[in-house]
């Protein structure tokens, strides 16, 4: 048995119970999958070691209002199969009803006993708002879970690696705060920002690709990530509102409600101003790709996230985008379209480079991560534990090109379909097998195939705009 401090944190006198715990249980003020209130309470007890945690960070205690500091304590007196006050188990919950905790008919109790669950609810007009949870682990499960985590016991032993990478992760709250967690990522994942990527291989060792240098390196951190997209990742990670370590897995693209509503609402969740998509929100069976702009985080240009599981090496790009060279053939090419130079000599810089480095040039070009300046900003401040702040220096990044190559080839006085169609063939007929599949490619070659290349003229915007996207995806 485990005791578990509970205080009446809102009353004058401040009262503190030590209930002892008869069994591995969760309790909190809503259930997993709705979206945390403002003020959060959550302690978990688990083989003997508690767990607190509140919209304060780490505590100690589980402070309760005095309403439902009252009701815990009497769910603890419910039942005469455990030692009776003081006492939390599953019999609790078997036995308790409205009229022993004294609940009116604003109250509805919930249970299903055969997992463990007492949910309390307060009605709030038409709708029931969870008040209280409480979910034991039974016996059941706990037999459940230690087969399965001998299972996959058995997998790991008869593998070799890590199976998750954790690393260093900065997620930024309203008013400039930034909090310092760990996220932990199964292997065989990329992620996506414009400031750059990272990739988590099979032994578990992550690599950062730095869009400057052309470059994959091994990280700790994702602490690269701009403010909106680290933000917009740990709402992905369903802990947003929550100064603790996180977990991202494929668990994590199934949404209690309406996928885009609620990686919305979790968005806002310390903020009031609505958040928007600046581009409609894609999941797959193993990927999600989200683009939100925010009235708060400003940095709209830097707000997408792209999180791809089961991803192999190959697919991440990391093998054959290790560039032996630091030559920046995306930037020689931006540079000669907005130089002053002639276009034949644009023509053969980009016709001059092998089927490889032309698709290394383009995915470059079309992810938008080619330096055209830099700025310094503030970070305002990073959580330092125990309810403090403290300032960040300021921080220098990346303003990056918005256009891709072919936006830009276009725009350019004299260059149009009969001149770009070329490069887009050579560049679509290049693109590896093993990433000649799925929508994405398969709307490029449709798009590809519907140009009219007797039109000795511009693209138009859009249609240019969608081909740079789909190989900037693609790739």
């Amino acid at each position: 048995m485990t005791e578990l401090t509970v205080t009446n944190a809102h009353s004058k006198g401040k009262a503190k119970t030590r209930l002892t715990i008869n069994g591995n249980v969760e309790i909190s003020n809503y259930k997993n999958g709705e979206v945390k209130p403002t003020a959060f309470v959550q302690a978990k007890v688990t083989d003997n070691k508690v767990s607190v945690q509140s919209n304060k960070g780490n505590v100690q205690t589980l402070d309760l209002s005095n309403e439902k500091y009252s009701v815990m304590l009497k769910i603890a007196n419910s039942s005469e199969y455990d030692s009776g006050a003081g006492e939390l188990s599953w019999y609790d919950l078997r036995d308790t009803d409205k009229a022993k905790l004294g609940l009116d008919d604003s109250f509805e109790i919930k249970k299903d006993l055969k997992v463990g669950v007492l949910n309390i609810y307060k009605k709030v007009g038409d709708k029931l708002t969870t008040w209280l949870h409480i979910d034991f682990e039974t016996k059941a499960e706990k037999a459940s879970e230690q087969s399965t985590s001998s299972s996959k016991s058995n997998k790991t032993q008869k593998s070799s690696g890590k199976k998750t990478a954790t690393l260093k992760f900065t997620r930024a709250e309203l008013g400039g705060y930034d909090y310092s967690n760990k996220l932990t990522i199964p292997v065989n994942t990329l992620i996506k920002s414009s400031r750059g990527s990272v990739y988590i291989n099979s032994e578990g060792k992550a690599y950062k690709f730095n869009p400057k240098e052309q470059t994959w390196q091994e990280t700790n951190s994702l602490e690269f990530m701009g403010r909106t997209s680290a933000r917009l990742m740990a709402s992905i990670a369903d802990n947003n509102g929550s100064n603790t370590d996180m977990t991202l897995n494929k668990k994590d693209l199934k949404f209690a409600k309406d996928p885009k509503s609620d990686l919305v609402d979790r968005f806002n969740y310390y903020n009031g101003k609505q958040a928007y998509y600046v581009k409609d929100l894609e999941i797959t069976g193993s990927s999600i790709f989200a683009k939100l702009g925010s009235d708060v985080f400003k940095d709209v240009e830097d707000s997408y996230i792209d999180i791809q599981f089961d991803v192999n090496e190959e697919q991440s790009g990391i093998k054959n985008a290790i560039l032996d060279d630091r030559n920046n053939n995306a930037e020689k090419i931006y540079n000669q379209i907005h130089g002053c130079s002639l276009n034949k000599n644009t023509f053969k810089l980009i016709n001059d480079l092998s089927d490889k480095d032309l698709l290394k040039a383009l995915r470059v070009y079309n992810k938008h991560n080619i330096v055209i300046d830099t700025k310094t900003i503030s970070s305002g401040k990073r959580y330092a534990g125990n309810g403090t702040f403290v300032p960040v220096d300021s921080d220098t990044f990346y303003e990056y090109n918005k256009n891709g190559m072919f936006q830009d080839l276009n725009n350019e006085w004299g260059i149009g379909i009969k001149e770009i169609m070329p490069i887009i063939d050579r560049a679509f007929n290049a693109i590896p097998k093993f990433l000649q599949k799925g929508q994405s490619y398969e709307n490029l070659k449709n798009m590809i195939n519907s140009i009219d290349r007797t039109k000795d003229e511009n693209f138009d915007d859009n249609t240019i705009k969608q081909i740079d996207d789909l190989f900037g995806k693609l790739l």
